[in-house]
Formats: C-alpha cells, structure tokens, sequence
C-alpha cells in the first residue's frame, strides 16, 4: 500500500522557524519572520482585550484594536489611568481600532499607565457603564520587545524604549513558496479503501473510542501522476481530533484500486508530531479546496483561547508552511498571534475551474 513517491524538485527548502510568544505579567508579544509584531493583553475575567499591531519599516502601519463579545454596536471611550484617550464605535464585528498620527502617542500612553478602562459612551450609557477594565501591567515590557525585534530600541519612533539614535529600515524577506497546480481527479479512494488504510496505520484501537471521519481530497497531477491527500482519522479528545496524513500517488486517470498511499511529507512538524510509523499527525485537520490549502488547529483548552495552528500548501515534494499561529497562556487571547509567513505563488491560470 505504501510506495516511494518521485516528485519535482524545488528550491532549497529551509526549515521554517516560527517565533515565540513571550508573556510578560498581563500582556504577551510575539513576532513573525517578517518582523511583523504584535503585543496584547491577558485575561483571566474579561472578553474584552487590547491589541497593538505594529509593521517593520519607517513608515511601518502602527494600529491599536480594542474586541470584546459583544454583538451590539456601541459608542465607546479608552481611558487610561481614568483619563480619555480616544472615542469611537466598536461595532458590531466588536473592533474598534484606532491607526494613524494618533495611535503612536495612545500607544505610549498604554506603555506608561496602570489600567485601561473601556465605557460606553452612547445615548443607552447608564452612570459610568464600564464595559470592561484591562490591566497594563507588562505592556511597557510587551512592546519593548516589538521595539527591539523590529530594530527602533533607542530611537524616536519606540513604543517603550524610546531613545535618539537613528532607526534603521528593516525589511525582512518572506519565503516564496510555489504551490502546484490543482486538478480535478476523478475516482477517489471509497470510503472502505480509506479504512483499510486506518488499520495499515495502525489506528484501529483509536477509532474504537471515538474519532474515525476519513477524508480524502485530490491535490495535483505531477509527473505523470494523480496526486491526492487523505486525512485518516485516528483518535480524539475532549475538544481535539487527531488525523494521520498520507500522500496518495496512481497513473493519470486510472482507478479508485490503484492508489498507494504514503505519510505525507511536511516542512515543519504538525500540530500533533509524528508517530512511531512516521506518519504525520495533525489536529483538528481541514483542506480548503479552493486554495488547495492543509490546515492544523490544536486548541490547549475547550474554551479556544490557547493553542497553535499551522497551515500548508504543496509544492511539488512536501507540505510547505505558510502561516503559524500560536498562544500558550490560556487567558483570554482569541485572535492567536501570528508567529510564520510566507507568500504563496499560484499558477493561477490552471486553477481557472477552481478559483
């Protein structure tokens, strides 16, 4: 069932190396490998949460985000420290953001205060209606690591360490990673076929106890050959389902019994690792046909404010990272940070059926 796999060659392939998130007392930071940063606060007893998102580059874009749970549209205010700070409509996506000229001093603000207090100013506001109180305790040390991953430690344009030496322009290079072309392959794997493979696996007692959805998605034509990949279900948790992936090969056009299939190959290690057969293992697994793009989302609790997700696109000889998220403190993070790029180039006139 298992077979050696001859696939097209690409450019020197380096491992991916997402970033780390630090926490700092109530607030994290964490940046990409295209120094894209972002610094946030935490909570153990509110929905509603600051974010400041800030790009490398002189005239990198600077922008301060407050979301909550609401599903109300309302005129709110930011204080700090009990003075106002800014003024707008959080929505009803429940952003409200503030960019431009003022969001570097509002930043700074943040930096140097002890609390932030967001409340609701509009015509239903009763007395001082706090919709929520966020601690800045960590923020000057959560954007004084943005300061010094993009390079402005020391400079006038420093959230947190600001000083007088001149800023350089940094402008890291994202990887480039080509997909192959998607096909429309007729005459997938059965469902039984796809079963069979679970017991090769090595999945049968899992399946017993819970988890057994078989997927299987066609990938690409290459070499001569009809490409797919299946996601075997392999057991669950409480809130997480684990899938091994396999990489299936035939000859063009040929039959739903000519498959073989083998682990499929990754560039950075899926949510869930590799078994003992060397089969990758990935979390929650999902493939969006449409861009052709293999997606992990390991959730740390059942509440959904922790965990990492990774998604891949195929190059011709492995699934390829192109984006990594992670957040290990679960308190209260929804919008996980983002810790890996990479830019994707499509072969777009070949997948006119598709896009």
């Amino acid at each position: 069932m298992f077979m050696t796999l001859t696939l097209v060659t690409s450019a020197a392939i380096m491992t991916p190396q997402p970033g780390a998130v630090a926490v700092y007392k109530d607030w994290y930071a964490a940046c990409d490998n295209g120094a894209a940063c972002e610094a946030g606060s935490m909570s153990d007893g509110t929905d509603t949460a600051l974010r400041v998102v800030r790009l490398p580059g002189r005239d990198g874009m600077l922008r301060i985000s407050m979301s909550g749970q609401s599903s109300v549209a309302q005129e709110v205010a930011l204080l700090i420290d009990g003075k106002e700070a800014a003024r707008g409509i959080m929505g009803t996506d429940t952003v409200f953001s503030i960019s431009g000229a003022q969001s570097l001093p509002i930043a700074r603000k943040l930096v140097r205060g002890y609390t932030a207090t967001i409340i609701n100013i509009g015509a239903d506001a009763a007395g001082d209606d706090v919709v929520a109180r966020i601690s800045l305790k960590g923020s000057a040390a959560a954007m004084r690591h943005m300061d010094s991953k993009q390079q402005r430690a020391g400079t006038r344009h420093a959230l947190s360490a600001i000083g007088r030496r001149p800023q350089k322009d940094l402008a890291p290079v994202l990887p480039v990673i080509t997909q192959q072309p998607a096909a429309e392959i007729k005459k997938l794997p059965r469902k039984k076929q796809l079963a069979m493979l679970a017991g090769a696996a090595g999945c049968s007692e899992e399946r017993e106890q819970g988890f057994t959805t078989d997927q299987v998605f066609p990938l690409t034509h290459q070499d001569g050959k009809d490409v797919a990949v299946a996601l075997i279900g392999c057991g669950s948790g409480a809130y997480n389902f684990m899938s091994k992936a396999f990489v299936g090969v035939r000859d063009k056009g040929g039959g739903r019994e000519d498959w073989s299939f083998r682990p499929a190959p990754f560039d950075f290690n899926p949510g869930g690792g590799f078994a003992e057969d060397g089969a990758p293992i990935l979390v929650n697994a999902f493939f969006n046909e449409q861009d052709g793009i293999l997606g992990n989302y390991a959730k740390g609790r059942g509440l959904g404010d922790c965990g990492s997700s990774q998604s891949y696109v195929w190059d011709g000889t492995m699934f390829r990272l192109i984006e990594a998220t992670n957040m290990p403190a679960c308190r209260g993070v929804w919008q996980w940070p983002t810790v890996w790029r990479a830019h994707v180039k499509r072969e777009f006139r070949q997948l006119a059926r598709i896009y």
